[in-house]
């Protein structure tokens, strides 16, 4: 992914406009860790609510023509790729790539979702080597909710401008704060190397307008930036748990043998993160977090 990704996700929760969402089948407690990606499904009804929801306003502004090119970057194991962007732009695309960092994620997209229209390749959108391969090549460029994982946005930003065709639109939504990353630095020596992998150097809020001129300097002209204000409402630990295991990158990326001892300091350091609260009286756990919004296009030459 990456992935898509991604955000702090849960089963059971309700968005802050109070609208409840139906509680899906919670199949992970039946399922070995291990199977990060189908954890991942079950658990993306977020996920899937904020494509449809950007999806839906922006597709109307953006200017298309047939049989266009497009890259999902982030698509995790790829079914916020297939039910939501597809569905959406089928009708006009002669073809959509999706990446994803995480081989396993892709595995499991490759698997699960690849149709004709859609094929699912490992790509580290930070790689200027493997970007470089597809220079102009397309037309549209999405990215749901996976750009917080990203270390160099700078470099990310310019090999994503590189790749889209002069005239092309890039649509992005991302968190403003990862808190993962707040996590991450509380862990032992034990866990450095594998931090460094996800994390090479420390990413910390990048205001409104700084971000917006990230996008500039990579040589964008931004048509709309915005940061929409959230909050999720997990009715039980359990499922907080489940929904951080899923959505954390370097959860899944460190050995068996030290999963266990992990996540037992993450436990025990999750209220520390300003954004979340916890109701002793209900056992709700409240997460509050802002994402950006960014719609920019690569200007015709």
């Amino acid at each position: 992914m990456f992935l898509k990704n991604t955000s702090l996700l849960c089963l059971f929760f309700y968005i802050w406009s109070s609208e409840a969402l139906e509680p899906i089948e919670d199949v992970s407690s039946s399922q070995n860790d291990e199977n990060i990606p189908m954890m991942y499904v079950n658990e993306s009804i977020l996920q899937h609510q904020i494509a449809s929801n950007i999806l839906t306003k922006f597709l109307p502004n953006m200017s298309w023509e047939s049989n266009e090119i497009v890259l999902d970057v982030g698509c995790g194991p790829g079914d916020v790729t297939k039910k939501r962007l597809y569905s959406e732009i089928q009708d006009q695309i002669e073809k959509l790539i999706a990446v994803d960092r995480n081989e396993e994620m892709i595995k499991f997209a490759k698997h699960s979702n690849e149709i004709t229209k859609i094929e699912f390749k490992t790509m580290n959108i930070e790689d200027s080597i493997s970007s470089s391969f597809y220079s102009n090549h397309f037309n549209k460029i999405f990215s749901f909710m996976c750009f917080h994982w990203v270390s160099d946005k700078p470099i990310a930003l310019k090999n994503i401008y590189l790749m889209l065709k002069f005239g092309g639109e890039i649509l992005m939504t991302f968190l403003t704060n990862n808190p993962f990353f707040q996590m991450y630095k509380i862990l032992g020596p034990d866990f450095d190397e594998y931090v460094k992998k996800i994390m090479p150097e420390p990413v910390l809020f990048i205001p409104k307008e700084e971000m917006k001129s990230y996008f500039e300097t990579a040589g964008f002209r931004v048509i709309e930036v915005y940061i929409h204000n959230k909050s999720i409402e997990y009715l039980e630990i359990k499922h907080f748990i489940d929904a951080v295991k899923s959505a954390d990158s370097l959860y899944s990326n460190i050995p068996i043998n030290l999963r266990e001892r992990y996540f037992s300091i993450i436990k025990e350091n999750f209220w520390n993160i300003p954004e979340l609260t916890f109701c002793n009286e209900t056992g709700k756990i409240t997460y509050n977090y802002s994402t950006y919004v960014i719609h920019a296009i690569k200007e015709k030459l």
